[in-house]
């Protein structure tokens, strides 16, 4: 996300340089581009620098907004011709990452950054031939880039985000919102738990009824789970018949009386359990394994055990 923006600040003031150096109109403010082309250069080291993973989302907001005035700025000081009309179309940039990156209600307001931004440009300044018509097409290709680009984008990602026998997360969408849940929680300072479940009679069903029978039993759980789970609760199938569930702002005790209610819920598979808490320093991969070590240390007492990890 960092990369991305830093990438088109970098490229943004390239293209000023760049500009600097080629013909340009008689008029054009020479030092405000540079300054553009300084300024952009300058947004895209920050980002590159700092560290994105505790950046609040409002730091990425307040940057693309300062990048719509930026475009504005040079547009303004090209004066009115082929390149100020040339340099308007990067507002498509500012929408393509606003819908890609952010939800609709977010980038829509970046919609009207864009739109305010560009039409004050085309107001103040004289000499600007068929200013209502030159913002209706630029900010609505914007605009209409962007919603496609985000639609397709969230239709992709739903569709690889799903295991394809439960219709749950799967895997990787599973540790992709892990390390943004310890991410959240590095910034809020709030807690995080990760179960490791387990289903205990899985080889037993596959060898009386067929790997048919495992599968029912996979999505009947999944199923069963999903309505016993809390909407900020996140329930993936991590491989076979192992599922993985994410409880935010929950500790240990919260945790296990969680997961105690799945276990309660579908008594026709008993399950192993292994907890693991979040201790504030591990990665998402430390504490995946203690929740699994704790998984395991219940295989070994028994089997259908809610065990915490240490």
């Amino acid at each position: 996300m960092a990369r991305s923006l830093a990438l088109l600040f970098f490229v943004g003031g390239a293209f000023a340089a760049v500009a600097l150096v080629l013909p340009h109109p008689d008029g054009s403010y020479v030092v405000g581009i540079g300054i553009v082309a300084v300024s952009a250069f300058a947004g895209s080291c920050i980002l590159l620098v700092a560290p994105a993973p505790r950046l609040p989302i409002a730091v990425f907001h307040l940057f693309l907004a300062s990048g719509s005035a930026l475009i504005s700025l040079a547009i303004y000081w090209w004066r009115p011709g082929e390149i100020a009309s040339s340099v308007a179309m990067i507002y498509v940039w500012v929408l393509l990452y606003a819908f890609y990156y952010f939800d609709l209600a977010a980038a829509i307001v970046h919609v009207v950054v864009v739109g305010g931004a560009f039409g004050a440009v085309l107001a103040i300044q004289p000499g600007h031939d068929a200013a209502a018509t030159h913002w209706i097409v630029t900010v609505g290709t914007a605009a209409v880039a962007g919603v496609l680009i985000g639609r397709l984008s969230r239709r992709v990602g739903a569709s690889a985000a799903l295991d394809g026998l439960t219709g749950i997360a799967n895997r990787r969408s599973f540790e992709q919102a892990l390390e943004d849940e310890l991410n959240r929680c590095a910034r809020t300072g709030r807690s995080v738990s990760v179960a490791m479940i387990d289903l205990d009679c899985f080889k037993q069903l596959n060898d009386e009824g067929g790997h048919e029978a495992g599968d029912r039993a996979l999505v009947s759980l999944a199923e069963t789970w999903k309505h016993h789970t809390r909407k900020s609760d996140l329930l993936a199938r991590y491989g076979g018949d192992e599922f993985a569930l994410i409880m935010r702002d929950c500790d240990a005790a919260g945790a296990e009386e969680g997961v105690h209610r799945l276990v309660l819920a579908a008594p026709k598979y008993p399950c192993t359990v292994g907890i693991a808490t979040w201790d504030r320093a591990e990665g998402p991969h430390d504490i995946v394994n203690r929740a699994d070590t704790a998984l395991y240390r219940g295989k070994s007492n028994g089997r259908g055990q809610i065990v915490l990890a240490d």
